[in-house]
């Protein structure tokens, strides 16, 4: 029977950590290949990805415009509710 230690355990994790890192540096690899080879052979997958970042950019565009709108609102409330509170005294 093998006894057990922090050694052996240490070593079990890091080949499981090896294996995953291995299998994933595959997969990454695999797609970026996929990816490149749709590029250059497949003109309209390039330009689905190229309108999929436009579109990203101009939502992410919109929801900070609405965000710093609604933020300058709350702000331009609440000096003007303290300077009510003023007046009220």
């Amino acid at each position: 029977m093998e006894q057990l230690s922090y050694k052996s355990a240490l070593s079990t994790i890091w080949c499981g950590v090896r294996l995953f890192l291995r299998c994933w540096c595959i997969t990454i690899h695999r797609l970026g290949k996929d990816l490149l080879h749709g590029i250059f052979r497949h003109w309209f997958f390039a330009l689905v990805i190229v309108a999929a970042y436009v579109a990203m950019f101009v939502t992410m565009g919109n929801a900070r415009a609405e965000r710093d709108n609604v933020s300058m609102t709350n702000y331009q409330l609440s000096q003007e509710l303290d300077s009510l509170k003023i007046l009220a005294r």
